[in-house]
């Protein structure tokens, strides 16, 4: 049991985040909350059977406090992480550097007029 206990909570980490991430949700935010519930369903399973199994103390809470200091870095290492954006960004004259005879007409009453 002590061995099972912690390879059935990874998997049912593993399965239930590609499922309910990859399969169930639509968008990022709905992959984000969904995998979130389930971290927190999965934490209170561990913690209730902690609290009825003195033994599984150590094996699953200790895995499942690695699963999420895993996760938890993953998350850091694929968002926050990043700081330096390389891409080309495309960019034009502005209308006011333009000689008046190639300013285009202004149609719009509400944009400030020059």
């Amino acid at each position: 049991m002590r061995v099972a206990a912690p390879l059935a909570l990874v998997a049912a980490v593993a399965a239930g985040t590609w499922f309910l991430g990859a399969i169930v949700a639509r968008t990022t935010v709905a992959a984000i909350a969904l995998t979130t519930v389930w971290f927190a369903l999965l934490g209170l399973a561990v913690l209730l059977a902690c609290r009825r199994d003195r033994a599984l103390r150590l094996p699953l809470g200790g895995t499942f406090a690695a699963i999420a200091a895993v996760s938890l870095f993953g998350l850091w290492w694929g968002t926050v992480r990043e700081t330096e954006v390389n891409e080309r960004v495309d960019v034009g004259t502005p209308a006011s550097a333009l000689p008046a005879a190639e300013r285009p007409a202004v149609e719009d009453l509400l944009a400030p007029q020059p």
